[in-house]
């Protein structure tokens, strides 16, 4: 429930998704997963700009499986990250204010 308090105060959505696929699963499909609870939980949340923090970047099968996410979900605004090693935190800030700067001047 807490989750949930975080998320409706925000202006966008950050959603971080495991480009590696590890635990056997594909990133596009714990993508998806991740949209339908959204929309179970309030579909207008759906609505708000969203993120895609792709993570684990560093990890051999994640250039592919990014490529193929791409190629499955079509225009999803992307930023390619390794949380565990520090890169590309700075750029996923920068964007994350970006999204909440043009969201409160609505």
């Amino acid at each position: 429930a807490a989750l949930w308090g975080h998320i409706l105060c925000g202006g966008g959505l950050v959603m971080v998704v495991d480009m590696a696929g590890s635990d056997g699963r594909e990133p596009w499909d714990d993508y998806t997963q991740l949209l339908t609870e959204l929309e179970l939980y309030d579909p207008a949340l759906l609505k708000r700009p969203r993120l895609v923090a792709a993570n684990k970047m560093d990890e051999a099968p994640a250039p592919e499986k990014l490529k193929a996410f791409r190629a499955k979900l079509g225009q999803v605004d992307i930023v390619e990250i390794s949380a565990a090693f520090d890169v590309g935190l700075e750029e996923l800030k920068n964007k994350m204010q970006q999204i909440v700067a043009a969201t409160s001047e609505d």
